[in-house]
């Protein structure tokens, strides 16, 4: 799946915060090559979240504006759809 720069970019900046270096290489090969992984990037999706919500809190400035919930929603959703093709894929071999 190729993923556009709004989504990109805060789930780059959320894994690099959350120090999460499997999510940054998984983003990096823009693929998810097994079960570990599918369920590490879920995972991600639930820290990347209440990060989120702790930064809107704190009105931390994220890539420019101040954190947004609804942006890591747009990211958390495109995951979530995200692993469920690639588990399909996965899963299927």
């Amino acid at each position: 799946m190729n993923f556009h720069q709004p989504i990109l970019d805060p789930a780059n900046f959320y894994a690099s915060e959350l120090n999460d270096t499997e999510t940054l290489e998984v983003l990096a090969k823009n693929t998810i090559s097994s079960e570990s992984s599918a369920k590490h990037i879920l995972s991600f999706c639930e820290e990347m979240f209440d990060l989120a919500v702790k930064y809107e809190n704190e009105k931390v400035m994220v890539l420019g504006s101040e954190a947004k919930v609804y942006d890591v929603e747009k990211v958390y959703s495109v995951f979530n759809d995200w692993v469920s093709e690639q588990a399909l894929v996965i899963w299927s071999i």
